[in-house]
């Protein structure tokens, strides 16, 4: 349920394309939601064996994530209206659809250690999110202006 929810959000938000800020925006909530998910983990570490209830939908987190996965791909199509060769684009796009995916796995009941390695695997990526959005290549394609806008 919560993937359908964030799935159509993310969809109803990428209509506008991104701009150097949106690349900013991304490095700035891959690195809160990077320090937020090590936290979480490191609190049901604590209990691995312990039932860890599922994520309830508009917990801050789960909101995160789906902002992250709306600002991920409207990157990915800013991208692939500028540059249609750059990896970047599919990268980006990826980064997206991994963070919805793994909603699933949050939305379910789970030992402590599980829900740890989910929070673990989504800190990695947000790790990943962060050095992309912050690289060169990535500024510089997300500042150059839209075709259709010339």
């Amino acid at each position: 349920m919560i993937r359908i929810i964030a799935t159509a959000l993310v969809l109803a938000s990428c209509a506008g394309l991104a701009s150097a800020q949106d690349a900013g925006r991304l490095q700035a909530l891959s690195g809160e939601l990077r320090g937020e998910a090590l936290a979480r983990a490191e609190t049901l570490s604590g209990a691995p064996g312990a039932p860890s209830a599922p994520v309830e939908p508009f917990d801050p987190f789960v909101t995160g994530v789906q902002d992250f996965a709306a600002e991920a791909m409207a990157l990915s199509r800013h991208i692939e209206e500028v540059a249609p060769a750059s990896d970047l684009k599919c990268i980006f796009r990826g980064m997206s659809e991994d963070a919805l995916s793994r909603l699933d796995l949050l939305a379910e009941p789970a030992r402590g250690a599980d829900r740890a390695r989910s929070y673990e695997a989504y800190a990695r990526l947000f790790e990943d999110a962060e050095a992309i959005a912050a690289d060169e290549d990535t500024v510089s394609l997300a500042a150059l202006p839209c075709p259709a806008s010339d």
